[in-house]
């Protein structure tokens, strides 16, 4: 990310966090399957094949699977284009440096 310069110098980025220790990531072809054990849900997120320069972007390996270690969690925006974990890997707990919580959600 920071070879491409998708961001500028020490720029701090929002995304929700979907995944925790514990919780499974899924790698089919073209789609990431992320169960949350604590919400019993599973949230699916479409992988982009390049960027908006028509780069390649990394694929996960298709028929994988993980489960979310210590220390580490699974972070997704609503974009498939999105900077997040799709692209970035698992992201460690030490990175974040604030949380927000939302005082309600409309559905």
């Amino acid at each position: 990310a920071k070879d491409r310069k998708y961001l500028p110098e020490n720029y701090i980025v929002c995304k929700r966090i979907i995944g925790v220790a514990g919780d499974t990531v899924t790698y089919l072809d073209g789609v990431v399957k992320v169960f949350s054990k604590k919400q019993n849900k599973e949230y699916t997120f479409t992988v982009a094949k390049r960027d908006t320069k028509n780069r390649p972007l990394p694929q996960p390996e298709a028929g994988t699977s993980l489960t979310i270690p210590e220390g580490a969690v699974y972070m997704a925006g609503d974009s498939q284009m999105s900077l997040d974990s799709r692209y970035l890997g698992l992201i460690s707990t030490s990175k974040i440096i604030y949380t927000v919580e939302p005082f309600f959600l409309i559905k």
